[in-house]
């Protein structure tokens, strides 16, 4: 790569993907979602551990709680999803050629 100066500006010409970067990229992605998923189950398991706590301080009774739980994981579940599907459009972009 050599930048090119046009006066107000600079030219860097950047070569295409080859197929090898294409899947070292894709990778990236995989480990990049992998991470996000953690950070989701991280969130979720202090978010059970705060309804438990509460829970068991008398705030909220037995029904309340289990609802909780039931309105964590099924946000949990959503977001793992939501991660999957960016995980594969972003891979099917880099992919494209």
């Amino acid at each position: 790569m050599t930048p090119q100066n046009e006066g107000s500006y600079v030219i860097v010409k950047i070569p295409a993907l080859t197929q090898d970067r294409r899947l070292e990229i894709t990778k990236q992605v995989k480990i990049m979602g992998e991470e996000a998923k953690g950070r989701i189950r991280m969130a979720r398991q202090e978010a059970m551990k705060d309804n438990k706590a509460v829970f068991d301080a008398k705030g909220i009774g037995e029904d309340e709680s289990k609802r909780n739980e039931k309105e964590i994981d099924a946000l949990v579940k959503s977001m793992n999803e939501k991660v999957d599907e960016l995980i594969k459009n972003k891979s099917d972009e880099i992919m494209t050629i």
